[in-house]
């Protein structure tokens, strides 16, 4: 039976201490004397740690005197985050490239998203926001452009997001202006690949009523494929040519 007992007793669970938070002392305020006390403390060889518990202050409180009396140094600030990937990355010295020539966000999206760019706007105008050379001027001043009628056209696409069929899609607006009286012709596509460029024309040619001698282009990659030389002579897509 003794055996059994101690057994039993063995198997007895320990006391467990109340889970109740212990209230913490409140702190000193921080005096003069406390002050010096600190100074001295720390002449004597004594920690932050040390200091404090044996002032009854917060280390916090103690640091601040010794820094404030030039006898430690302040902590170096943490190092910053690294900036995670953006989907701009692979992309952003052709970015550049275009930000040099004076392209427009909407301009360098298109191009962009023609490369494989799969990201949003917002990210892309952030970016040239702050990369860009200078902050243009709010306000400018035109000269208005003159030429004589069927001279000359001006060309160009304008990306949207429309709802066809209960789903966002990507729709583009195809612009042409004449230069004498400013007469528009704007048709949508679901493309703006070389086929519909082409297309796009023969409908701008037949709202128009002829040809214009000359047409001015934005540099888009269905009509030059880049330059070559000094000179930066274009360099024409053959189809399109």
């Amino acid at each position: 039976m003794k055996h059994k007992t101690e057994q039993t007793e063995s198997q007895a669970p320990a006391k467990v201490p109340p889970t109740g938070k212990r209230k913490r002392k409140p702190r000193k305020e921080l005096t003069e004397e406390l002050a010096e006390e600190i100074v001295r403390l720390h002449g004597i060889g004594f920690s932050v740690r040390k200091s404090a518990k044996t002032t009854g202050l917060g280390r916090k409180v103690v640091r601040r005197v010794l820094e404030k009396k030039g006898l430690i140094e302040s902590p170096p600030p943490p190092p910053r985050r690294q900036e995670s990937a953006s989907k701009l990355d692979p992309y952003k010295e052709r970015i550049k490239e275009k930000m040099e020539k004076n392209l427009t966000v909407t301009r360098i999206l298109r191009e962009i998203k023609q490369a494989g760019y799969d990201g949003g706007r917002t990210i892309l105008a952030d970016y040239v926001r702050k990369n860009s050379a200078a902050p243009r001027p709010r306000k400018k001043v035109w000269r208005r452009f003159e030429t004589a009628p069927a001279e000359e056209a001006q060309f160009d696409w304008s990306p949207y997001r429309v709802l066809l069929g209960c789903k966002e899609r990507a729709v583009y607006a195809f612009g042409a202006v004449l230069g004498f009286c400013r007469k528009r012709h704007i048709r949508f596509y679901m493309s703006d690949n070389e086929t519909t460029l082409l297309e796009a024309h023969t409908h701008a040619f037949a709202d128009f009523g002829g040809v214009t001698k000359r047409g001015v282009y934005d540099r888009m990659a269905t009509v030059v494929l880049g330059t070559i030389g000094k000179d930066r002579k274009p360099l024409w897509h053959p189809r399109f040519l």
